[in-house]
């Protein structure tokens, strides 16, 4: 049909029309058709008052491509109840301003009328909410005002003790009927604001604020997360943050044996959300895969998290993680930076970043151990000890899934357990003046097998040592057929210092003899001689 702007449009079934016995007058609440208009010659003029549903009106808009100030009016709703009305006054406009003459009767076909809609109101919530005191009377007469009518408005006038407004306010309600133009007011928090905003919201008084102590509340840990942010932050790291909701496939590219520990949505919004993720570190390496996508080919990211999986008896559980991601030259600049970085160098820098991260969460000793990592590269997979439990993992990631990204450069993933971690934060710390006096340096060198590590010798060091050891540090490594095969040369300097007199050469010796021993007989190594 063609509409009043003259186009030919074409109608579907699922189009509303207002038509005669032969065609279509109108696309009903959007425009009217082409033979509508009024004319100089036109006499008669039959008006039509109707209500609409609003999504209907809206898609047979959206549909035609057609916006104008009646679809827009019917898109938002109009009260059924004042269709009969508005009809009238049109009528009556037409016949006082241009001289029309009205025909009798009036056709009406329709739903019925909805039943009015009454809230139930308590004085003293409207005073509560907006913090005045107000009279019953008061908010009442408000509500009139607005048309809202309210039994007992006329008390004072009309009714006495005993009448049933009077009983109700008297109990310190109203039942509101609420007219069909208002559509707005659903809830009784809704007359609240009607309250407030008659009343005045510039009489409203601001309320100086004020706390409350609850007592056994304790948002120390809430602390502790932030603390650890900060010095992540300090580290060099951005923080990220991802979406709990992941999908299957990239979950099953990391470790797809935990899929039956996995929570999966029973009415996902999408399939790239259909699973609650139980790992924090695919979503790293996917975020560092689209940060190198976007020419950003160095970045150092870590995210504090929740992860979600079932437990052992499958019931559902959660808990806090970290992540860190590195990737690129990161901590190189100038001409440097050009040489692109090594694995070992990668690996090195994130093991570095872990360790300066639990000096400053007041760890002073954790625990590394080669263990195979379903996504690591292997040999370079470790996982991280705290307090003689198992927390993490540190890897770099294997090369076949770093190439879902087109990720060249090594790629180092370490994911924690966050509790263990905030254990020691706020833990107090003792204290020690500084001594006065000069150390002594002794050194020894231990030719070891290939699979002892460093940090099992230093910790055997500690266990044997006298209260005089300040220190103790790793300051060669020798390799040679000479010394055997699969064994290593590793030289260790022992720092001595008293903190109430200087040590004698003699002291040293006899402290360093003791170590030497320890070290020999506990660890079964060979102490080098020269």
């Amino acid at each position: 049909m063609a509409t009043l702007d003259g186009v030919g449009r074409e109608l579907d079934p699922a189009m509303l029309v207002i038509a005669d016995a032969r065609q279509p007058v109108a696309v009903a609440g959007v425009m009217g058709g082409a033979g509508s208009e009024i004319r100089a010659t036109t006499r008669t003029v039959l008006l039509e008052s109707a209500c609409f549903q609003p999504a209907q009106i809206r898609a047979t808009a959206r549909r035609l491509g057609l916006a104008t100030e009646s679809s827009s009016r019917f898109e938002r709703g109009v009260d059924l109840a004042g269709v009969d009305w508005a009809s009238r006054r049109a009528a009556a406009l037409l016949v006082e301003l241009a001289g029309a003459q009205a025909a009798r009767g009036v056709l009406d076909v329709g739903a019925a009328r909805p039943a009015p809609r009454v809230i139930r109101c308590r004085y003293d919530v409207i005073r509560a909410r907006i913090g005045v005191e107000i009279s019953n009377e008061k908010i009442r007469a408000i509500f009139q005002s607005l048309e809202l009518t309210v039994p007992g408005s006329e008390t004072s006038a009309v009714g006495g003790a005993g009448s049933p407004a009077h009983e109700e306010a008297a109990g310190g309600v109203c039942d509101v009927t609420i007219p069909s133009f208002r559509p707005d007011l659903e809830r009784e928090v809704d007359l609240v604001e009607e309250v407030a905003r008659i009343h005045g919201l510039d009489r409203i008084p601001a309320p100086t604020p004020h706390a409350q102590l609850v007592v056994g509340a304790d948002d120390r840990a809430t602390q502790a997360q932030t603390l650890c942010r900060q010095h992540l932050v300090g580290l060099g790291l951005r923080e990220i943050m991802n979406y709990s909701f992941v999908a299957a496939p990239l979950l099953d590219l990391f470790e797809p044996a935990a899929a039956p520990r996995r929570l999966v949505l029973p009415h996902p919004v999408s399939q790239e959300e259909a699973v609650l993720r139980n790992a924090l570190a695919p979503q790293m390496a996917a975020t560092l895969g689209r940060n190198h996508a976007r020419q950003i080919p160095e970045a150092a990211l870590f995210e504090i998290g929740r992860v979600f999986l079932r437990d052992a008896q499958g019931r559902p559980a959660e808990e806090e993680r970290l992540a860190i991601g590195l990737t690129g030259a990161v901590d190189r600049g100038g001409l440097d930076r050009r040489r692109p970085p090594t694995a070992e160098e990668t690996f090195l820098g994130l093991k570095g970043l872990w360790d300066a991260l639990l000096q400053a969460l007041g760890i002073r000793a954790w625990t590394c151990r080669a263990a195979p990592c379903p996504y690591g590269e292997e040999g370079w997979s470790v996982a991280l000890g705290v307090d003689d439990q198992i927390v993490g993992t540190l890897c770099l990631l294997r090369g076949g899934l770093a190439r879902e990204w087109r990720l060249t450069a090594p790629v180092g993933l370490l994911e924690s357990r966050l509790a263990p971690l905030l254990r020691h934060v706020f833990k107090r710390r003792t204290i020690v003046a500084t001594a006065p006096y000069p150390a002594i340096r002794r050194d020894m060198a231990l030719i070891v097998s290939q699979t002892l590590q460093h940090e099992e010798i230093v910790q055997r060091i500690r266990h044997v040592a006298p209260p005089e050891l300040e220190n103790v540090e790793l300051f060669d490594i020798f390799e040679d057929v000479s010394l055997g095969a699969g064994r290593k040369s590793m030289a260790y300097a022992c720092t001595y210092r008293a903190s109430d007199r200087t040590l004698t050469d003699a002291e040293a010796n006899a402290y360093h003899e003791q170590v030497k021993a320890a070290v020999k007989a506990g660890l079964h190594v060979e102490v080098r001689q020269g």
